[in-house]
């Protein structure tokens, strides 16, 4: 994640904060991150710029074993997201089916993400929308994945607006064509 400040784009004529966001739909820690940025994007004058990476080619890259890959880092990681997500009060999430096999693979939901933000930019405003949903199919519920726009029934707060994405409220209904082409491959890569 870097920052850089942007020109005026605040209320008061205040320079915002670019936040660019490099992430992963297969790391829980790139959803928690994600959540965060946009539930105190406006509070805290940010320019968000979304870009899709393969987090699996950083980790070959590098020479750095997948958390998830070492028995040891793997039972801390669960942990330590299950700490995380509550502190941040948000919504429980569990690792998908073959998640840390080499079954597991994120590529076909990170091309998409990636033609997204060529096509219509890395702050394009469908491109936050597309990722969440994207989280959420992937890391809460497996029922989630059958219907991405539900999400915990233990939530009871009041309505946010449109401003500031809370935790609480559902996701934005998935594009038609997100849908059509995505689904099958969360359903069946188990």
């Amino acid at each position: 994640m870097g920052a850089a400040a942007v020109g005026g784009g605040g209320e008061e004529g205040e320079a915002r904060v670019q936040v660019e966001l490099c992430f992963d739909v297969g790391s829980p820690y790139s959803f928690v991150a994600l959540e965060i940025l946009l539930r105190y994007q406006h509070l805290w004058r940010l320019h968000l710029v979304l870009r899709p990476v393969l987090l699996g080619a950083v980790h070959k890259a590098t020479g750095n074993a997948m958390p998830s890959a070492v028995p040891a880092r793997g039972a801390w990681l669960l942990q330590d997201i299950a700490r995380t997500t509550a502190f941040a009060r948000l919504p429980r999430i569990s690792p998908p089916p073959g998640f840390g096999s080499p079954r597991f693979t994120t590529l076909p939901c990170q091309r998409l993400l990636t033609a997204l933000a060529l096509q219509q930019g890395h702050d394009s405003p469908q491109l936050p929308v597309l990722t969440r949903s994207l989280f959420t199919a992937i890391w809460t519920t497996p029922s989630a994945a059958h219907s991405i726009s539900t999400t915990s029934s233990s939530s009871s707060s009041s309505p946010s607006s449109s401003s500031s994405p809370s935790s609480s409220s559902p996701p934005p209904p998935l594009p038609p064509l997100f849908r059509l082409y995505t689904f099958p491959f969360l359903l069946c890569r188990a």
